[in-house]
């Protein structure tokens, strides 16, 4: 450690301005600091100031770099980072879900309709996935879909358990998921309106068997892949698409919020 001479006409190394710190007036007076100042990695404190460090003004300034991890400061170390003032983004692969418009409602009730069977998965009291079809009823889609069941009957010991569901549809008109919730309906007059006889396969003590019950699934969210193509123009376009390496489009794909 070294004390600068108040004396000195100059500081080694530095010019002689008047008013820089470390530097000493045409009389040989020391100018913007006191005798007792010391040289430190730093900068330069002042006995006098107590333990305030004056920054050195022939000193570079420390180099920052943005990384996607933050700041990287230069003159601490690289592996050294501030955390990044920006916002992290959402990752852009995920599926972005938009409010449902009624272009949306009219193409989700088209592939309901054009569906004869769904897969209905239903989460069991372990936390394991169940999915069994169920026979799509001749109703149009309004925001709710309707199954007949059992009751008793292990799906309705899940949805008991876990109301959350999911349908998965799936026709010559393209493809359909529907994420809701469930409950169990034993309203007689509602029974009545869906029921059909080919029903009676399934429940063959008809509609006034007291087991009959429907399962009502309000829907909360949808993503379907659609398409009025033949199903023929469909396979040549992706055929197509193998040979030319790129991707089909076969169709609308929408994720909404229903």
């Amino acid at each position: 450690m070294t004390l600068n001479n108040p004396f000195d006409s100059t500081r080694a190394g530095h010019s002689a301005t008047p008013g820089s710190p470390g530097t000493t007036g045409p009389t040989g007076e020391p100018v913007g600091t006191s005798p007792d100042t010391v040289n430190t990695a730093s900068g330069r404190t002042d006995a006098a100031h107590g333990a305030d460090t004056i920054p050195d003004p022939h000193d570079t300034a420390e180099v920052t770099t943005t990384t996607a991890e933050g700041l990287i400061d230069a003159g601490i170390s690289d592996a050294v980072t501030a955390p990044s003032t920006e916002e992290e983004t959402t990752d852009p692969s995920s599926p972005e879900f938009h409010a449902a418009e009624d272009d949306d409602m009219v193409t989700i009730a088209r592939l309901v309709k054009a569906s004869k069977i769904a897969l209905l998965t239903t989460v069991t009291p372990s936390g394991q996935l169940h999915s069994r079809p169920l026979a799509t009823q001749e109703s149009d889609f309004d925001g709710d879909l309707w199954f007949f069941t059992q009751d008793p009957s292990s799906k309705v010991d899940d949805i008991r358990s876990n109301d959350q569901v999911n349908a998965a549809f799936e026709s010559g008109k393209g493809y359909l998921s529907i994420s809701g919730s469930a409950t169990l309906v034993h309203d007689r007059d509602k029974i009545n309106e869906l029921w059909s006889p080919a029903l009676e396969a399934w429940f063959p003590d008809g509609k006034d068997d007291p087991t009959v019950a429907l399962i009502k699934v309000s829907a909360q969210s949808a993503e379907y892949w659609a398409t009025n193509e033949p199903g023929v123009v469909t396979m040549f376009k992706i055929a197509k698409a193998v040979v030319t390496g790129s991707q089909p489009d076969i169709g609308d794909n929408k994720s909404v919020d229903l």
